[in-house]
C-alpha cells in the first residue's frame, strides 16, 4: 500500500500529511500487543549486564564491518 492508493491524501498540505501519518502511528502502537513480563524482564537484565560492563558493547561501525564481512 502506498500514497499512490489514495489520490485524494496526495491532495493534502505537507502539514496535513503530517499530521495524518501522527494519527496513523499513533494508531498503529495502540494495535500492538502488551510486551509479556518475561521479555521486560529479559531486556531489563540485559540493559543491567550491558551498565554494569558484563557485556562488551561493539560501536555501530564495527557491527556495519562485522555485517560485511558476512
Amino acid at each position: 500500500m502506498t500514497l499512490a492508493d489514495f489520490p485524494e491524501l496526495q491532495k493534502l498540505s505537507g502539514r496535513q500529511k503530517e499530521q495524518l501519518a501522527e494519527e496513523l502511528r499513533l494508531s498503529a502502537m495502540n494495535d500492538r500487543k502488551p510486551v509479556p513480563g518475561a521479555h521486560k524482564k529479559e531486556l531489563d537484565r540485559r540493559r543491567a549486564d550491558c551498565k554494569s560492563g558484563k557485556i562488551k558493547t561493539i560501536t555501530l561501525d564495527e557491527l556495519e564491518r562485522r555485517l560485511a564481512r558476512k
